[in-house]
């Protein structure tokens, strides 16, 4: 029996973080990227020049680079309590200037029996982050923050990680004793944790995304930290008063559609425009405080940053798209939104049903958007191809129809922003008339064939063959819409319309090569797009892989799952034949082993990560995080995803109480996995990257083989 297998993209981006930043403890200022040197900031507060991002979330996601344009954080220590091993790394990923101290202390506030407020002092230290309040005794804790600050001390306190009885008041008290409070972000830039509404909580910062054992959400009030330290390192006469208040002023007013006690959205905390497709808040609704490291020193961009970060701007004095038509193949049009008036130049649907009016997503309108944020004088053709996933077929259907009638109108690029589903022959086949009809395809989840499609996503993410921003244009919507990989393409579609308003005759392939080519490379190694590079068609001297290899890897991987509503155990395997890797850029394997590092110029010892491809019918992913990869270490994670891409993506968390670990080999240069459970495990599902189900699946056999490639591929975070 042959099943599809694929995991989503959700639950892809969620386990493909889960391993930043697994650093000891201590006070080496970690690289975090310094300004370019053609940043200039005017009398005004203006950044003039191309900002690029930071290849670390946390930092990215505060707006850290923009303010590096003015501060670094020299010249300011922040103490932190260290008292379970805490990683501090994270504070000089968003202050790379700033001395970080870690301090030990007692439940009294002491270190090495002397009083922590006259110590910090007396060594010039201005900002200390507690991570744990739950380590000191509640009353000496109160007394201590006050110390702290008539010190000159400025205290960051983690405010959600603790909800043991008295912690919530205990939160409370500290803010109003002066202390910063902080909660946790996720990826969605969501806040998260128990009874955030009835605590006194300041800011909200993202928490870093620590490795397995450590909490969740230990790395925000470490960021917030950093912040606070970029901050005094310009102005270091303010007080700490002074600073929680600049702090709270200027940070981004964000609210969530979904419940921060569960993740999960509920339609009753937004109001969405029936015509425009804008979103507001209602009452419902969590509102929080982000905070905004650009805004706290002062400065800003001229245009949002993920134009900016692109140097679509650049490309603007001489290109802006015009006479260039871009279709954007997607679902949910807002055709009377006033950014597309006199942009329109057709549109149509293609599902059974289907028309522009009554209840629309935001989704294809948020993609047009991006497309003209990039090439502001591009016209555009709205294709919807309509979302009743419950009739998967008629979708796909629609999709490749969709394909041809933008071939048909003549249009010159089209986007898609859509998961892996309309991975079938007839759309590849669509895709392939369109690319022989000279129309760039841009869809970063294409698994076909054609090296001419361009497959963009994120910047700090090596598989796609050149990267984009993922956030920061509808600052209108709940942080759960902000950003995410969609984004991507239609950045990337709006770059090749500038390209072809100047050169209307180069063939698709040379407008991928032109933009892959002119991409600026980061400290990472990864890359982003360059709009006025790609124009100019000014190469970056970015070495392109080649798509042959000499060695295949070799190996195989066999996983063994029970469906649901029935007895019988399917088994699915894949055969190394070195060859199908679905991203033409990177040599073509179907088994890649992955190692991590955790920031820049760092090597990681360990962290695997496997993953196993076969055409886009299966997708597998693996996880380990161990200090060093050696025989008899244990997987922590595995996720798959059975039967059909409509489905949800399952894991399950291998080697806790009661399920047998997964067993790490290592021998020479080959690595085994292997793991069984005669009685099966339930695989826990989440569908969307919200709601956790168990609907059936049981995992019950896995095992992999394959060469160790640990040059091949390496992330860093």
């Amino acid at each position: 029996m042959k099943t599809r297998v694929h995991i989503s993209r959700w639950l892809f981006c969620s386990l493909l973080l889960l391993t930043l930043m697994a650093v000891q403890c201590d006070n080496a200022p970690v690289p975090a990227g310094t300004p370019a040197p053609t940043l200039h900031v005017t009398a005004e507060g203006l950044v003039q020049g191309r900002v690029l991002p930071s290849p670390h979330f946390a930092p990215m996601l505060v707006r850290a680079p923009i303010a590096w344009a003015r501060s670094a954080g020299a010249g300011v220590t922040v103490a932190v309590t260290c008292n379970h091993g805490e990683d501090t790394a994270l504070v000089n990923l968003v202050a790379p200037g700033a001395q970080v101290e870690p301090l030990e202390m007692d439940p009294h506030m002491r270190v090495g029996w002397r009083d922590a407020a006259r110590l910090l002092e007396r060594r010039g230290v201005r900002i200390l982050a507690i991570v744990e309040p739950a380590d000191f005794d509640p009353q000496a804790l109160r007394d201590g923050v006050q110390a702290l600050i008539r010190a000159g001390v400025a205290v960051f306190v983690n405010g959600t990680l603790s909800d043991a009885p008295g912690q919530v008041t205990l939160v409370d008290d500290l803010e109003a004793a002066g202390a910063i409070t902080v909660g946790g972000l996720d990826r969605r830039g969501c806040a998260l944790g128990r009874d955030l509404a009835q605590r006194q909580i300041n800011l909200f910062a993202p928490y870093g995304f620590a490795p397995p054992g450590v909490a969740f959400d230990r790395g925000a009030v470490l960021t917030a930290a950093g912040v606070g330290a970029l901050v005094l390192a310009v102005e270091p006469a303010l007080s700490p008063e002074a600073l929680k208040q600049r702090l709270v002023d200027t940070a981004d007013q964000m609210y969530q559609a979904s419940i921060p006690e569960t993740g999960e959205w509920t339609s009753a905390t937004i109001r969405v425009d029936p015509q425009t497709g804008d979103y507001s808040p209602t009452e419902l609704a969590f509102r929080l405080r982000r905070v905004n490291a650009a805004s706290a020193v002062g400065v800003r961009l001229d245009e949002r940053w993920l134009v900016n970060a692109l140097n679509a701007p650049a490309a603007w004095e001489t290109v802006t798209g015009q006479g260039v038509t871009v279709a954007v193949l997607d679902q949910g049009f807002h055709v009377d939104n006033p950014t597309f008036q006199g942009h329109v130049v057709d549109k149509a649907t293609f599902f059974p049903g289907q028309d522009f009016g009554g209840y629309q997503n935001f989704h294809g309108t948020a993609m047009a958007r991006l497309v003209l944020a990039v090439a502001p004088d591009a016209s555009l053709v709205f294709l919807h191809h309509g979302e009743r996933y419950d009739q998967i077929e008629a979708v796909i259907r629609a999709y490749a129809d969709a394909i041809d009638y933008a071939v048909e109108r003549g249009v010159d690029v089209i986007t898609s922003s859509a998961a892996p589903w309309p991975n079938a022959p007839v759309v590849h086949a669509a895709i392939d008339r369109a690319i022989e009809a000279g129309v760039v395809v841009v869809w970063f989840h294409y698994h076909g064939h054609n090296d001419a499609v361009i497959r963009p996503g994120y910047f700090w993410d090596p598989r796609w063959e050149v990267g984009a921003m993922d956030r920061f244009l509808d600052d209108d919507k709940p942080s759960d819409l902000e950003g995410g990989m969609s984004c991507t393409a239609p950045q990337i579609a709006g770059i090749a319309a500038l390209i072809l308003e100047n050169e209307p005759d180069l063939s698709p392939a040379e407008v991928k090569r032109r933009i892959l080519e002119t991409a600026t490379v980061l400290p990472d190694g990864n890359s982003i797009a360059d709009a006025a590079a790609a124009v100019d068609n000014r190469p970056s001297g970015r070495q392109l892989p080649g798509q042959d290899i000499t060695r295949a890897p070799g190996g195989h991987c066999r996983v063994a799952i029970q469906q649901p509503g029935t007895d019988e155990t399917t088994v699915v395997e894949v055969e190394e034949q070195g060859q199908h890797w679905p991203v033409p850029i990177w040599p073509r394997r179907d088994i890649l082993l992955y190692r991590q590092s955790h920031s820049a110029g760092e090597q990681a010892a360990g962290n695997l990560r496997l993953e196993v491809y076969r055409d886009g019918d299966v997708w597998l992913v693996v996880e380990w995080s161990g200090g060093q990869l050696v025989s008899g270490a244990s997987v922590a994670q595995l996720s798959v995803l059975p039967d059909g891409s409509a489905g949800p993506s399952c894991s399950v968390p291998l080697g806790e109480a009661g399920v047998l670990p997964l067993q790490v080999q290592v021998d020479g240069g080959w690595v085994r996995l292997s793991w069984e459970d005669t009685g099966g495990v339930p695989l826990e599902c989440v569908r969307g990257g919200i709601g956790r189900t168990q609907p059936g699946y049981r995992l019950y056999r896995f095992e992999a083989e394959t060469q160790r490639l640990p040059g091949l591929v390496e992330t860093i975070y």
